[in-house]
């Protein structure tokens, strides 16, 4: 059996003994810690950080467990951790801004942005013989309507399809993200790597978080492992990819959150563009991403999806924005209530870290309103 021990390196200063829940009731941090490592050893989870928000200000950061469990080194809040799809909601956040300065029309077919043909484009010449391609629009793609499987390489033949009318139901596609990618490097004129740097990264002072592997961060990275412990090791990714190819950190990315609840990092409209509901969501699952058997298990909290953000339009705490990220031996989390000023990011360097997720969630701001059977959670 795995031996979780508390193994955390810098709290930060002035950290409340208490934290508010979203009912309004309180939890001690004794609690909360206590809680997380009784988790973790039943679960086996190597190594688990979290951040909570009050008033929208990063309130309380912690690391359990390890980075890597042969060495017995432990993971630390500036421990360097795989974003996977929480890259996803950054770049959204991006791109939101950039519409609403007139730096990209959301509504306009992004083939008339591209200077090139479909079939022109590397990636994307399986779009060239089907007509529905033209009307592929970028809010669609931040919305995930756009008619594509999640990734290609889940596909029977390998190849790029679009499996419905653009913009009539939502499924989930990190290759329409990294389409969106290309649109918006072809428009600023700037890699999307720099674009997350200058926008974001630099802005909010991550100065642990890349869009591609950066060799100087090695020495305090966490490696992933599956749910029996073998380690995955840490992928060392060259390409940035709007999709999920973000190294960073729990603090990084509590900073990024702490900026969207509070308006620091984006203009009040650009905001209201990302978390305006585009699509509501009547489907069981999120994944498989073409899986489409209908539910209304979701629409007591109004599930839907807004430009990059998941969205929970009817709860009793206001409108909750969530994104999720998750790969091989690594699965993340953020969520916010503006409203109540609280958020969590959750970040484990284990497939087994998701396992605990709804009980950490429930126990710390007693969330009962995620979709947890919908994102594929237990």
């Amino acid at each position: 059996m795995l031996v979780i021990a508390m193994l955390v390196s810098r709290v930060a200063a002035a950290a409340p003994d208490k934290l508010v829940r979203l009912d309004g009731s309180t939890i001690t941090v004794a609690e909360v810690e206590k809680f997380i490592a009784q988790q973790m050893q039943a679960a086996h989870v190597a190594g688990l950080a979290i951040a909570v928000l009050q008033r929208g200000e990063v309130a309380y950061v912690k690391a359990f467990g390890e980075r890597d469990t042969a060495k017995h080194l432990p993971l630390e809040v500036d421990t360097v951790m795989y974003g996977a799809s929480l890259t996803k909601a950054m770049f959204a956040t991006v791109v939101a801004e950039l519409a609403t300065r007139g730096g990209i029309d959301l509504e306009r077919p992004v083939v008339e942005l591209l200077k090139k043909p479909w079939s022109q484009l590397p990636r994307f010449t399986d779009l060239a013989g089907d007509p529905r391609a033209s009307k592929i629009t970028a809010r669609m793609l931040l919305t995930h309507t756009a008619g594509f499987a999640n990734l290609r390489y889940l596909e029977p033949d390998g190849r790029l399809h679009l499996h419905f009318e653009p913009g009539t139901k939502y499924a989930y596609s990190g290759d329409g993200i990294n389409l969106l990618q290309l649109v918006v490097e072809e428009v600023t004129g700037k890699p999307g790597g720099d674009l997350m740097r200058e926008r974001i990264f630099e802005p909010l002072g991550m100065t642990r978080t890349s869009m591609t592997w950066q060799p100087q961060l090695a020495d305090n990275t966490a490696i992933g492992y599956d749910k029996s412990g073998r380690p995955l090791g840490h992928v060392q990714r060259q390409l940035a990819r709007a999709a999920g190819s973000m190294d960073t950190t729990i603090v990084d990315v509590a900073r990024f959150l702490s900026a969207m609840m509070r308006g620091k990092l984006v203009s009040e409209d650009a905001k209201r563009a990302a978390l305006t509901p585009r699509i509501e969501i009547h489907t069981a699952r999120q994944f498989p991403t073409l899986e489409m058997t209908p539910s209304k298990d979701n629409d007591r909290v109004g599930l839907a999806y807004g430009l990059g953000w998941g969205l929970l339009t009817r709860t009793p705490y206001g409108v909750g924005y969530f994104k999720e990220g998750h790969d091989d031996g690594w699965g993340n989390y953020a969520l916010a209530f503006d409203k109540h000023g609280i958020g969590v990011v959750l970040m484990s360097n284990s497939d087994n870290g998701e396992l605990v997720f709804r009980a950490i969630l429930d126990k710390v701001i007693k969330d009962d309103v995620t979709p947890w059977a919908w994102e594929g959670y237990p």
